[in-house]
């Protein structure tokens, strides 16, 4: 029922900016030699180009000249060009526009994010069809410290042949920033990380637009077109490869990384490795991903993007001792890594075992981001705070969290990001039982992500969650339908994982399998929770078999099998325990106590509860804390403490009103009959008007076996109330109803309640 996400390295999508190798065009080509001194090399970031002729139709010329100006600018050996991605990312966060010239007080802004020396900003402006289509373009260099002009350059040309004016643009500036001409086969190589014609240029940028705004699906259909137009332009394909890799198809992205791995041959050495670095990625080979990354960060030590693409590697590779060793290397060089957000946001996003870690890394990140004006960064560092929150069970810390990013993201202008904000605030809310609330979240996420065209993987993972709730609702119907439609996009994307998402179609089953198990269809249940329980082992996913074991603990005990729901149970209370989940821990919890009471073990239970109760009552969980107080109750009375049980009694009754769900709340009144039943009520309390509406609520939503435990309680009543008759009558009901849907406890409890009335009778 809940996704917790495993190792997200993906999940670093805007944030880290990386995607390994070329992800969305973040990486440029650089010269075949490294750096010529062992310091830092002075960076440039190439701004945009702003349209002085305002032609929508000409619009794609400044990415595309931004684009093609940063690969002529990466070739020179003395200065380091920033990547484009990480560029939009900056302007997003500033709100900063095209412009040819900037203020001292932008440029210092445009400093203080990205950490750049000098910046590159210029126009340009179409002629029209009566002058052959020329296109005069002017640029200037200008020190982002002092906003001095350092360089102009101004060419004119056909707009067809708009490659070839970059290229004598970028060899100007080229010229004067960093001294030396490039050889015959430099010159070779630049040419082969370029476009070949305006075509290619036009949508290849364009492509690159649509990825760097998580429209993927439009990214996908330009970035197929330019490979179409320009057939052996290797980045093009790169692109398309993490396009399509973004929307989950697996195949047909590792069939791009393959195509430009395969045309890379002529590429500078530093991009080529690249090249290689992503082909291996979608192919899963991450030692030998690793060891590519490990010479391309030795050689370029200035560029952090190689450092945490590397660590990256090393903890999918179930390295994160390399992995967080790698990232204390990074905060220990010189500038410009030194105080970089993206380092302690990937120590949070790799420390998913570890919350405390995970909040603490992130907190820093936010922290430094807001320094740095980097609000996109900040959002995905309130992100893993709320997770790391969530699972400590601080609920209300997290939701504040969750919301701060969403209206980030809304301010950012990226509904993509506030479809996955409220995704998660849905999830949050359904956990915490205020299950309006969560639809409400979950339907506007749900209709962003369609209308966005994003990741399939996340529209099946928000379908995931909605299932959820609607199963809290009590409406099977519609979960079902929900569930299988999340289960049937993931199933086909491929998994989540590709995109940034961590949700897997296990993920989706399992939830069917709740489904499944509430609706009585227990055989059914306890098969899909035991292949999931397999795959999840042989790929080691912790979270995922905690999750199943949670599950075929549940069923078991309803199977009548106490020793085997116990060993499942506490595994995964073991599980979410150690990693420092107390939220997810507490559910495990509540399970296990249920069965210590089945097993006689009051003492146990009663330890069980009050844990659980404690932890539900700080984190604001009503539902949780609402069981918790019914189990301990049932444990006080076996142990006959009717005075401290008349307390948990009562204020298990007061949390069972809404905002709980209907799952809980009939749980709640259930157990509280079983209790009045077995031993009595302390107040006095006729427990007979609460069970029947119980019965109408699990008839009315599907819970079978909670319908069949509220009838036992009621013939347990009538027995205790001389109704004796009709009490063997229900006893014997329940029992053969309980039997064929294979509810076997609760059959054998029928069974023994007949038997033990018959021997009362007989002696």
């Amino acid at each position: 029922m809940l996704v917790v996400a495993g190792l997200a390295v993906f999940a670093l999508l805007s944030g880290l900016g990386i995607f390994i190798g070329l992800r969305w065009g973040i990486l440029q080509p650089a010269a075949t030699h490294a750096p010529t001194s062992p310091g830092p090399r002075p960076a440039v970031a190439v701004i945009g180009f702003s349209d002085t002729s305002g032609s929508p139709e000409s619009a794609w010329i400044s990415p595309a000249l931004s684009e093609m100006l940063t690969s002529e600018l990466s070739v020179a050996p003395r200065i380091r060009a920033i990547p484009g991605g990480e560029v939009a990312r900056m302007k997003s966060d500033l709100e900063l526009p095209n412009s040819d010239a900037l203020t001292a007080e932008t440029l210092a802004r445009i400093r203080t994010n990205i950490g750049t020396d000098l910046i590159v900003v210029g126009s340009y402006l179409t002629l029209g069809d009566a002058t052959g289509g020329r296109v005069r373009v002017s640029a200037r260099v200008q020190d982002a410290s002092t906003g001095e002009t350092l360089i102009t350059a101004t060419e004119e040309g056909v707009e067809k042949d708009i490659v070839d004016l970059a290229s004598r643009i970028g060899t100007r500036l080229r010229g004067r920033l960093a001294s030396g001409k490039l050889t015959s086969a430099e010159e070779r190589q630049l040419k082969a990380s370029l476009p070949s014609s305006r075509e290619s240029a036009r949508l290849y940028a364009e492509g690159l637009v649509k990825l760097r705004q998580f429209d993927f699906l439009s990214a996908r259909d330009l970035l197929d077109r330019a490979v179409a137009a320009d057939p052996q332009f290797a980045l093009a394909h790169a692109a398309l490869s993490d396009a399509c890799g973004s929307l989950g198809f697996a195949g047909e992205a590792e069939q791009e990384a393959r195509k430009a791995y395969d045309l890379s041959s002529g590429l500078p050495h530093e991009i080529r490795l690249c090249v290689e670095a992503a082909y291996l990625d979608r192919t899963g080979e991450v030692e030998r991903e690793a060891e590519l990354l490990r010479e391309l960060g030795t050689a370029y030590p200035d560029n952090l993007d190689y450092g945490l693409s590397l660590a990256t590697a090393e903890a999918k590779a179930g390295h994160l001792d390399e992995a967080y060793a790698t990232l204390d290397r990074l905060r220990r060089t010189p500038l410009p890594s030194l105080g970089d957000p993206r380092i302690d946001l990937a120590e949070a996003w790799f420390a998913d075992d570890e919350p405390k870690r995970k909040l603490a890394a992130a907190t820093r990140a936010a922290q430094a981001a807001g320094r740095k004006g980097a609000r996109s960064l900040v959002d995905d560092a309130l992100i893993a705070q709320g997770n790391a929150l969530e699972w400590m069970g601080e609920i209300e810390k997290a939701e504040s969290a969750y919301e701060e990013a969403r209206r980030i993201r809304a301010a950012l202008g990226d509904r993509w990001g506030v479809g996955k904000a409220s995704s998660i605030l849905g999830a949050l809310h359904c956990r915490n039982g205020d299950l309006e609330k969560a639809r409400d979240s979950l339907q506007q996420s749900i209709e962003i992500l369609r209308e966005f065209r994003g990741s399939r993987p996340y529209e099946a993972e928000a379908l995931d969650r909605m299932g959820n709730v609607l199963m809290e609702l009590g409406d099977h119907a519609a979960a079902r339908r929900t569930l299988i439609e999340s289960y049937r996009i993931i199933r086909d994307a491929g998994d989540g994982i590709l995109s940034g998402c961590p949700f897997l179609p296990d993920n989706a089953l399992c939830d069917l399998a709740i489904l499944s198990a509430r609706e009585g269809n227990l055989l059914h249940a306890k098969q899909l929770f035991e292949q999931i329980l397999q795959r999840a082992r042989a790929g080691d996913q912790g979270s995922l078999i905690a999750e199943a074991s949670l599950g075929l603990g549940r069923v078991l005990r309803d199977r009548g099998d106490l020793d085997g729901a116990e060993r499942a149970l506490n595994e995964a209370s073991a599980i979410w325990t150690d990693r420092g989940f107390k939220a997810l821990a507490s559910e495990a919890e509540l399970a296990r106590a249920l069965v210590a009471l089945e097993q006689g073990r009051p003492a146990d239970a009663e330890s069980l509860c009050l844990s659980v109760a404690g932890r539900a009552q700080s984190a604001g969980m009503r539902g949780l804390e609402a069981s918790g107080r019914a189990l301990l109750a049932w444990a006080l009375m076996a142990r006959g403490d009717s005075g401290a049980a008349a307390a948990a009694l009562g204020r298990a009754e007061e949390l069972s009103r809404p905002p709980i769900s209907a799952y809980q709340h009939v749980f709640v009144i259930v157990t509280l009959g079983r209790v009045r039943a077995s031993y009595g009520d302390p107040r006095g309390t006729d427990p007979v008007p609460s069970l029947q509406a119980a019965v109408r609520d699990a008839q009315k939503h599907g819970f079978t076996g909670l319908l069949l435990e509220a009838r036992l309680a009621l013939a347990a009543v009538d027995l205790k109330q001389g109704r004796n008759a009709a009490a063997l009558g229900h006893l014997s009901a329940v029992e053969s109803d309980a039997r064929a849907k294979g509810f076997l406890l609760i059959a054998e409890l029928a069974r023994g309640l007949a038997r033990g009335f018959a021997r009362r009778s007989s002696s």
